[in-house]
């Protein structure tokens, strides 16, 4: 865990110039009855970023060094430049891009009415039609991640998280996918016997296709998106559509359990990729919206 008594004593000279923010930004919000501590905590001690977000983390969060994010699913890493870190309150970072100005991602966590309240902005989201897909999916994953974050932190700090992934690439878009997110009859041709998924903080009981229940809450919902808790497994299930570049679009779930053996996750991440086909199937078989 990064030490904040031994690497936050920074003096003016060490801060580097903050970088311009450019492009199109998001903003999010997280409001949660963890402490400020807990939540830079998240973000700055490599084992506990691995048990909401990434699936390593090398590096340190202070200013000047560089810390590095992997997702071993999906084969890729990202390495970023702190600008600023000021513990527990605030962090600046950059990520370089060969191709587009950089990104730059601005974390301020602070008190209010008795809850900790973290503000996320990032910066650098490519303009026009071409590269709505590249903010919309970045927009939309950080309201899944900080959802899980939240669940994470009030119920799960410091526990280890077992991830299970299944994707698929498709052609169609949110508007078509939407409803095989949510809908009970629309669940229920790929992924369900019964259950709908609602509004963030809803209630969720859904019975997949195996006899077995998910019973939680809605942790998170965007329009191409949704995450929700599982507490049969201490964990979470997100409902995904992401893009590499603006023609090519991936479906995909993304599963977390706070409790499960490795052999337990992998057990559950090969039931992931049928059902997964079946939405495929699913969705060709409807008239497109987008």
């Amino acid at each position: 865990m990064t030490d904040s008594k031994n690497a936050q004593e920074q003096t003016p000279e060490q801060t580097p110039e903050p970088t311009e923010p450019t492009g199109r930004i998001a903003r999010k919000q997280l409001r949660t009855t963890a402490t400020p501590r807990q939540v830079w905590d998240a973000w700055a001690d490599p084992a506990k970023i691995a048990g909401w977000f990434v699936d390593e983390m090398t590096g340190e969060l202070v200013t000047g060094k560089e810390w590095t994010w992997t997702w071993k699913k999906l084969g890729f890493s990202g390495t970023g430049h702190i600008e600023e870190a000021r513990p527990p309150e605030y962090f600046r970072n950059r990520w370089d891009r060969p191709d587009a100005p950089p990104m730059i991602s601005e974390v301020t966590i602070r008190t209010e009415d008795g809850m900790t309240v973290m503000d996320l902005v990032e910066s650098g989201f490519r303009s026009g039609a071409d590269w709505d897909e590249e903010y919309e999916g970045a927009d939309s994953g950080w309201t899944m991640a900080l959802g899980i974050l939240r669940h994470y932190l009030e119920n799960h700090d410091g526990a280890t998280r077992q991830g299970m992934w299944a994707q698929r690439e498709t052609a169609r878009g949110p508007a078509d996918l939407a409803p095989f997110y949510r809908d009970a009859d629309a669940l229920a041709r790929w992924l369900t016997r019964s259950g709908s998924i609602g509004d963030t903080g809803d209630p969720v009981r859904l019975q997949l296709r195996d006899g077995s229940t998910v019973t939680g809450e809605v942790l998170a919902r965007s329009p191409r998106e949704v995450c929700i808790s599982w507490d049969e497994i201490d964990g979470f299930l997100t409902l995904k559509m992401f893009a590499f570049d603006p023609k090519q679009r991936w479906i995909a779930l993304d599963a977390g359990s706070w409790r499960f053996s490795q052999a337990e996750a992998d057990a559950l991440e090969a039931k992931l990729g049928p059902a997964l086909d079946r939405l495929v199937a699913a969705l060709d078989e409807v008239p497109a919206r987008t």
